[in-house]
């Protein structure tokens, strides 16, 4: 342990020392300043001390840091070319941070990371800190999550006339080269891809983070409000989950998401609000949102599926609720996948009965946990979702039927 004041050895200047190898080394324009793993901040008898877990040591702050410092903990964009005399990026502030392994430039495994602006993404789960290389960059991408955007707070609980930013669970950096777009988490490598690509790389980046960084179990579901409860749709890919959700929400529901959604100890569930995905061929099937879905730009998946983005409500879809239903889907090709005119037995849908033990399996399938095998918390978590809920199994191959049906499930009417 040591107890070096920081601040005290650098002062402001006209003319600021560079950092080697690290800051105004001239080969990065804008660099994000961010804490080191592990740091902590604490006041004793009004004397701030940083301890440093790389290290294993405890610093002191002069005032000048320890009021800087919270900012730091989201990350402070900082001119690696010309470093100011004064402010947030003064030498007096980063000097002695960067050189005792306080703070570190934003990086990937290529290196350190341009930054010319930030954007915080509140998934519920972690806050994520999306970090565009550019501008272009981030007119092109910023859209499509500024739902989940998330301002920092005017003022600091610590000692400080600066405005205190939100500390971040995950850094996500997002750059150019060339022609080519790449996304990458702190420390990971850049997946390279096309503009049309970059915007569901980035989603799948913010989702490894929330992965990382959660402690409920995380189902993949599809999550609608109707009331003070919740409905949540189960299946597979291709099961339907994200246009049958788009359609019961113009249809009296509240949408929450069609992904992801954290499970609770208390068994209340809560969306991750990501914009909801929708495939080419779900468009021409939701009339209610055909103005939305023919403004939104397309993207190209991983996997080559051409798909478009719709915004949810974020602070209703952060919002936990007791389950109401859960609706197991069984979605069968039929005569047409969406309306049809001809209403025959064929093409009506059908609910059955799901007991208890099925439903909790089934759950089971679609969830993540940070363990390799159920733990007796996450299973009471699974039993108070279930208990109280109605299980059923959806069988259809028409969509608007399906909707029809299950509005008057969820109304009480028999079906």
């Amino acid at each position: 342990m040591y107890g070096r004041r920081i601040g005290q050895t650098l002062q402001p200047t006209a003319a600021a020392r560079p950092m080697p190898g690290q800051w105004g080394e001239g080969t990065i324009a804008t660099q994000l300043l961010i804490s080191a793993d592990g740091n902590r901040l604490a006041w004793i008898g009004g004397q701030a001390y940083l301890f440093i877990d790389s290290q294993q040591s405890v610093c002191a702050l002069n005032s000048e840091a320890a009021a800087a410092w919270p900012s730091f903990e989201t990350g402070v964009i900082c001119d690696g070319v010309v470093p100011r005399v004064a402010g947030l990026c003064a030498p007096s502030v980063v000097g002695d941070l960067l050189s005792v392994g306080a703070i570190e430039p934003l990086s990937t495994k290529d290196g350190i990371a341009p930054v010319a602006s930030t954007q915080v993404v509140n998934t519920g789960a972690a806050k994520v800190l999306v970090c565009y290389g550019d501008a272009p960059l981030h007119d092109l991408i910023a859209a499509e999550f500024a739902h989940m955007a998330q301002s920092s707070p005017q003022s600091c609980p610590l000692p400080s006339s600066l405005p205190c930013p939100l500390p971040c669970d995950a850094y996500v950096s997002v750059q150019r080269s060339g022609d080519k777009l790449g996304v990458a988490l702190r420390g990971g490598s850049i997946d390279w891809a096309s503009a049309s690509e970059v915007v569901p790389l980035l989603k799948i980046a913010i989702t490894d983070a929330v992965l990382d960084n959660m402690d409920d179990l995380l189902l993949h579901v599809a999550l609608l409000h109707k009331g003070d409860r919740a409905i949540v749709l189960v299946g597979g890919p291709g099961a339907g989950k994200s246009t049958l959700a788009t359609a019961l929400g113009a249809k009296g529901f509240t949408l929450a998401g069609d992904d992801l959604a954290t499970l609770g100890p208390d068994g209340t569930v809560r969306a991750l609000p990501f914009p909801v995905t929708l495939k080419t061929g779900s468009w021409p099937l939701l009339q209610d949102r055909q103005v939305e879905i023919a403004a939104a730009a397309t993207h190209l998946r991983p996997d080559d599926r051409y798909v478009r983005y719709l915004a949810v409500d974020a602070k209703t879809a952060l919002k936990p609720l007791a389950v109401g239903w859960i609706v197991f889907l069984d979605r069968t090709e039929g005569l047409s996948p969406g309306h049809s005119s001809d209403h025959s037995p064929s093409l009506s849908p059908s609910l059955s009965p799901v007991t208890a033990p099925e439903t909790i399996y089934g759950l089971i399938g679609s969830a993540w946990s940070g363990d390799t095998a159920l733990t007796p918390e996450e299973f009471s978590a699974l039993a108070a979702c279930v208990d109280g809920a109605s299980c059923v199994r959806l069988r259809y191959c028409d969509l608007s039927m399906a909707v029809d049906l299950l509005q008057r499930f969820c109304n009480g009417a028999p079906v």
